[in-house]
């Protein structure tokens, strides 16, 4: 019995850029017509293999879904989807959907329009080369292109989570990656060194998960050098540290925001001043990041910070 493959995080950036396939043989053989055996693919294990290092099978995403409608199928109801991370987007296709997700769940997915939906998906990381139409004598042919590829999820199963959900997500992914990418940075000068042979030695466990640098070094040996791997890394750090540092100032704005109507609130009932350590009580959050609020509305001429306490002046915005 075929071992079921654990799902990796794998972003969009990491997903797009696989288009090596790998069938691990179970060992089974047939025979053809003369007798003579063979190692039978049709029971391997179909991976995918990426240029850092992730031998994949089926792949666990997060992000935010950009569009779900349904295909035209007369034996099941299907739909195909794009959701995006970070790094960029994810294409997923199902069938029988109702079997996988809620009626009402679906539902909330066909419409995204003016609101976020984040899904988490679990599934079969697919490649197939892609086609293109070409005429021939007035009749459009498809054509296989095969050193270009699709990549899609075909869904096991789907949820719809909220945003820490996939910030956490994010961050667990980003890091495995980072270690992944530092690893094979480490090893490409061994491996040159090898002139050409590679082995699986080379190969390590991170974070429960092999790193396959040899398989990647095999089929990405044009591409893997010291200088790509570092813009990857550098690209990825910049993107997550924008990503978490506009996080942080919503986060700080609207508590900010909250505050200056806490004041506001307890000086509209005749008192022009309020107690600095009456308010403190009225608000859960750390001293240092109190003082850095009333420091800032301060400033923007909002409060007004006197010897006694603190007096509500106005918003900035309407300056009442």
């Amino acid at each position: 019995m075929i071992r079921r493959e654990v799902a990796w995080r794998i972003l969009s950036m990491e997903f797009t850029t696989g288009n090596k396939n790998y069938v691990q043989n179970t060992g089974t053989t047939s025979s053809d017509v003369n007798g003579n055996q063979y190692q039978n693919d049709e029971y391997g294990v179909n991976y995918v293999i990426t240029p850092f290092g992730a031998r994949v099978n089926r792949v666990y995403v997060c992000g935010q879904l950009e569009s779900f409608t349904p295909t035209d199928s007369p034996n099941a109801e299907q739909y195909t989807g794009i959701i995006t991370d970070l790094t960029g987007s994810i294409s997923f296709k199902t069938s029988n959907f109702s079997k996988i997700i809620d009626s009402d769940r679906i539902d909330e997915m066909k419409d995204t329009s003016g609101r976020e939906v984040i899904v988490a998906i679990i599934g079969k990381y697919q490649l197939e080369p892609s086609t293109i139409i070409s005429g021939n004598s007035g009749i459009d042919v498809a054509q296989s292109q095969s050193n270009v590829y699709q990549q899609y999820i075909k869904v096991e199963t789907v949820k719809i989570v909220d945003r820490s959900m996939y910030n956490r997500w994010l961050l667990e992914t980003y890091y495995d990656l980072i270690a992944r990418i530092d690893f094979m940075s480490e090893n490409l000068k061994t491996i040159n060194k090898l002139d050409g042979f590679v082995t699986n030695k080379l190969d390590k466990k991170i974070n429960g998960k092999i790193v396959y640098f040899s398989d990647s070094f095999r089929e990405y040996r044009d591409l893997l050098n010291e200088q790509y791997l570092m813009n990857v890394k550098e690209r990825l750090q910049n993107d997550v540290k924008s990503y978490f540092s506009s996080i942080r100032d919503r986060v700080n704005e609207q508590l900010t925001a909250s505050v200056k109507v806490r004041i506001k609130e307890l000086t509209s009932n005749g008192k022009s001043e309020i107690p600095r350590d009456v308010l403190r009580k009225e608000v859960d959050i750390s001293d240092d990041k109190f003082s850095t609020i009333l420091d800032v509305l301060n400033k923007n001429g909002e409060i007004l910070i006197t010897k006694n306490g603190l007096k509500y002046i106005g918003d900035v915005s309407s300056n009442k």
